[in-house]
């Protein structure tokens, strides 16, 4: 007998691996920005709790110029390992009032 899912459980099962996985990258970034001498600011649903089905991971890289390509790298090549969609850029190509907007509600990983 096989056992279908329907579509809201499929999408009930689909965020809850992505709740996992930012358990999992939320490790890899404290370790890997420790390493690394830089930060992450994640923000968005992955921060607020508020994912669905499609949710992806909005993150900040906020490192030396020397290491900001590295650490791009990292984040992609982890959130595609923990099946994560990643929406990812340096922080310094980013507006101060967009640092401002987002900031109240971000994690700053390090």
């Amino acid at each position: 007998m096989t056992l279908v899912q329907t579509l809201d459980e499929r999408k009930r099962a689909r965020v809850e691996e992505i709740r996992a996985g930012l358990d999992a990258l939320r490790k890899k970034l404290t370790e890997y920005g420790r390493a690394h001498g830089g930060k992450f600011m994640m923000f968005g649903s992955a921060v607020t709790g508020r994912l669905h089905y499609d949710s992806d991971v909005d993150i900040l890289v906020d490192f030396d110029e020397a290491g900001v390509g590295a650490a791009l790298d990292f984040v992609e090549t982890t959130c595609a390992a923990l099946k994560l969609h990643a929406d990812v850029q340096p922080k310094a190509w980013c507006k101060e009032e967009f640092i401002a907007r987002i900031a109240p509600g971000s994690l700053v990983i390090s």
